[in-house]
């Protein structure tokens, strides 16, 4: 299930481009206001992919599309109109408890040091689900983060390395297990569009590679690779649906790897901003 929250900033502010563990953090702050239990188990722990990794199996995007872009971040005037889109397949004792909340508590502060915007929540509504086939184009609408274990960090992966397409689907399938606790149904295959991604200049582009920070400003800061370009996914539609609503790739609920099924007539064109 996904929800479309609108936001109106209330005054005149900076978005950091780092952004995202900011927004995670009212995310989680909000279902602690209602679920505190769950938000612990989620925040500490979550769900168990493998013995190293976990999923929260929940993905966001936000957007400001009049925002004027800045070396700090996207500047933003009162009245600014911003969206955020929520996912996950956790409805019970993750979303409802989240739109609760929501309607009491409708402030959301963005703050990415040295910048700061404040944003009054406008609307919430849950979107009709997409149909999804077993052939779907994915348009991003936030990075997708794909890693391998190293020596020491975590090395992250350009969008046209050869593993990224592997890596992409054994993800897919302990999500799958996460979520249900049983193997998934059938398989799938992951594709990047690599004719796009030559178009807009290749792996190492700026307009496909992105540097993202989270915890900015901790002693636990942190420095993320991520790339966005279509990804073309095959196989049975219940894990597609899983991918959907929990998000494609590594760090999902960071804000990362948000989709939406792109029609097959705009694959080549650009994708939308976060």
């Amino acid at each position: 299930m996904r929800l479309r929250i609108e936001l109106r900033a209330r005054a005149a502010g900076v978005v950091g481009w780092d952004y995202r563990y900011a927004l995670a953090a009212w995310v989680y702050g909000l279902l602690r206001r209602i679920e505190p239990a769950y938000a612990e188990f989620l925040h500490q722990h979550g769900y168990a992919l493998d013995a190293r990794r976990r999923t929260r199996l929940f993905t966001l995007s936000f957007r400001v599309p009049t925002a004027q872009p800045s070396p700090e971040g996207l500047v933003v005037r009162p009245g600014t109109r911003a969206e955020m889109l929520l996912s996950s397949p956790v409805q019970e004792s993750f979303l409802k408890p989240v739109v609760e909340a929501i309607i009491t508590y409708s402030r959301l502060e963005l703050v990415v040091p040295p910048h700061r915007a404040v944003w009054q929540v406008e609307a919430v509504e849950a979107m009709p689900p997409p149909f999804l086939g077993e052939v779907v184009t994915a348009q991003l609408l936030s990075p997708v983060v794909v890693s391998v274990p190293g020596a020491v960090h975590p090395q992250y992966l350009y969008a046209l390395d050869d593993r990224v397409p592997m890596q992409l689907r054994q993800n897919a399938l302990k999500k799958y297990r996460a979520l249900t606790g049983c193997d998934a149904p059938g398989d799938i295959r992951f594709t990047v569009d690599r004719a796009y991604v030559e178009q807009q200049g290749g792996e190492y582009s700026r307009r496909i590679t992105s540097l993202h920070r989270i915890k900015v400003g901790t002693r636990e800061e942190t420095a993320i690779r991520a790339f966005r370009a279509p990804i073309h996914i095959q196989g049975d539609r219940r894990i597609i649906a899983v991918l959907y609503d929990c998000g494609i790739g590594e760090k999902n609920s960071m804000g990362f790897g948000c989709w939406q099924p792109l029609p097959a007539e705009r694959i080549g064109s650009p994708p939308a901003s976060d």
